[in-house]
């Protein structure tokens, strides 16, 4: 049985009268990178919060490993947020021997190395760029090995070359079975690092997908389709594709291999006396996903 690190059941968050999370569920497994996603004032970086236990809720819990003491598990946690932030006159190099010694750790030349710090090591927060900051956050939260790393949209304000250092990190993390939840606007990134993804609307997750399994694969290829008659009078017909329902009047399909999808439908098109009148062929992608649910919410 797959070990869970992160259980959330039914939580509620409000600020005054606005509700910013509702009947929240997840499990996030062990070893398991998930993504967040969803448009800005969706709730993501608020349910960040109440997992690191920054941010009281109205109701529901939240449990690290089947505790839901979550002031105990301050080690197991790593967490990098929008909002993190250090006293303006801090050296790079100061802050990161208080952390050091905050979790009785140690850290060597290569550590930081990873992260391009080695370039900024003497000078001031207050002076450093976004991206810098981003940098020295991030290793900052992974400084003290934890179990489950927390990344709010860590790549914001990051060059080509540190997202790459970034993504080098994550996948480091990753293969020594760290557990990750990462918020990020560029679904390009969370396709490349995530195992799921987990889709927020309006303050509720509506859905969760994996990213690597043959279900999801089959989504590789959409296909939108218009005949005279319309195929969903005969979609049964159709073994090498799923069938994703009617917009206007094209007939969406997700499927991996076009040419079998094709050497199907053309049959059943002639089978049943029909015509195609347009159809056209793209990429799926999570981008796609979330902009069609929060044009359906």
């Amino acid at each position: 049985m797959e070990e869970i690190m992160i259980h959330i059941s039914k939580l509620n968050k409000s600020y005054g009268s606005k509700r910013v999370l509702k009947d929240i569920d997840l499990n996030v497994k062990k070893g398991e990178c998930l993504g967040i996603v969803g448009k800005n004032g969706t709730g993501k970086t608020t349910l960040l919060e109440c997992i690191e236990n920054i941010r009281k809720w109205e109701s529901g819990t939240v449990s690290i490993q089947g505790v839901n003491n979550l002031g105990k598990y301050k080690e197991v946690l790593g967490v990098q947020l929008q909002s993190s932030s250090l006293p303006a006159d801090i050296k790079v190099i100061e802050a990161m021997d208080l952390f050091a010694v905050e979790h009785g750790v140690t850290y060597s030349k290569e550590d930081y190395e990873k992260f391009g710090i080695q370039f900024f090591l003497k000078k001031k927060y207050k002076q450093l760029s976004t991206g810098q900051k981003r940098r020295l956050h991030l290793f900052i939260a992974i400084l003290h090995d934890p179990q489950i790393v927390i990344l709010d949209e860590p790549t914001a304000g990051l060059d080509i070359e540190g997202k790459e250092q970034l993504y080098a990190v994550i996948d480091e993390l990753k293969a020594k079975g760290k557990t990750i939840l990462i918020t990020s606007h560029d679904m390009t990134e969370v396709e490349k690092l995530c195992d799921r993804v987990a889709f927020v609307i309006d303050g509720r997750i509506v859905r969760i997908d994996e990213m690597s399994t043959p279900e999801n694969e089959g989504k590789e290829f959409v296909i939108c389709i218009k005949t005279q008659k319309g195929i969903g009078n005969y979609i049964e017909g159709i073994s090498s594709a799923t069938y994703h329902g009617k917009t206007k009047e094209y007939e969406e399909y997700h499927c991996i291999s076009i040419a079998s999808f094709l050497n199907e439908f053309l049959l059943l098109v002639l089978q049943n006396d029909d015509e195609i009148e347009d159809l056209y062929v793209r990429k799926s992608s999570i981008e796609k996903e979330l902009a069609d649910l929060i044009k359906g919410a």
